[in-house]
């Protein structure tokens, strides 16, 4: 069918190419949305797609801004799927517009870690820390909350390690 892509203006290369290929490697079209603050990294990123081999009908570049230009797209019965990194409001308006839209989002939210009493935690303080800090909290997947098991909790090294 026909994918359409739309990563957002944060991780405007490394989330548009996990998008697209994605969808090539499964068979797909792909029309490519980049967000409009982020149209170069986009035509640079097709355009060294397209010096691999991707034939250009196959990967199509839509380098437009405002919302409905992809209003019109979710809309269009010729897409068959919207792959989608952003706010899960957005998300909810996509399959509003379109109730029968296969749509995979990575959408941001309340992202956890889970520490249990069996975790090492020495470790488990420094992948939590990086989940959270380690994009200067600019992706969406960054965790903003810490679920632990009251033995972990009240474990003062680990208490003080997270401090």
């Amino acid at each position: 069918g026909t994918v359409l892509v739309t990563p957002p203006w944060n991780f405007p290369c490394a989330i548009a190419v996990g998008g697209i290929v994605a969808a090539l490697a499964a068979g797909n079209c792909v029309l490519f949305k980049p967000a409009s603050d982020t149209v170069l990294v986009g035509w640079h990123l097709v355009k060294a797609l397209w010096d691999a081999g991707i034939p250009k009908e196959v990967l199509q570049f839509i380098p437009c801004s405002g919302e409905q230009a992809g209003v019109h797209l979710i809309k269009d019965p010729r897409i068959n799927a919207v792959v989608l990194t952003g706010g899960t409001s957005t998300a909810k308006k996509f399959l509003s517009m379109r109730h029968d839209l296969d749509l995979a989002a990575e959408t941001g939210g309340k992202n956890s870690i889970i520490i249990t009493a069996l975790s090492d935690r020495d470790l488990a303080v420094k992948d939590l820390l990086q989940s959270a800090f380690g994009h200067a909290v600019q992706k969406c997947s960054a965790a903003s909350l810490a679920i632990l098991e009251a033995e972990v909790y009240d474990d003062p090294h680990f208490r003080s390690h997270l401090r």
